[in-house]
């Protein structure tokens, strides 16, 4: 598919749709729900400001579209991602690495 949109005065662009990413597929929401209450709760052992839960990263896309139950989730304080200004706290580190181990072990004895 291509599509050519006027932009004003003299300008135009084409767009051609390269792909589609699946979102959450058959995932049973009230499972996905459980899944990621209990993600919370163990973010929040290591981790004490609000949860930001706006939607980042794809990354949990092809897995969902599996019905595949995941989570995306950053281990780390910063901002300006995928930028050459991207920065990140060096003291948020070791409590983000808790966080990834803690699921990672957590989830092996689900």
């Amino acid at each position: 598919m291509v599509a050519t949109e006027g932009l004003g005065p003299g300008g135009e662009i084409e767009v051609e749709l390269l792909g589609v990413r699946p979102g959450n597929g058959s995932v049973d929401a009230d499972t996905l729900k459980a899944f990621t209450e209990h993600t919370v709760d163990v973010i929040e052992t290591w981790y004490q400001d609000p949860i930001d839960f706006a939607a980042y990263s794809t990354d949990s896309n092809v897995p969902l579209s599996l019905g595949i139950v995941v989570n995306t989730v950053g281990t780390v304080r910063g901002a300006l991602a995928h930028t050459r200004e991207e920065w990140i706290e060096l003291s948020s580190l070791e409590n983000g690495l808790r966080i990834a181990l803690a699921l990672m072990l957590d989830y092996v004895e689900v």
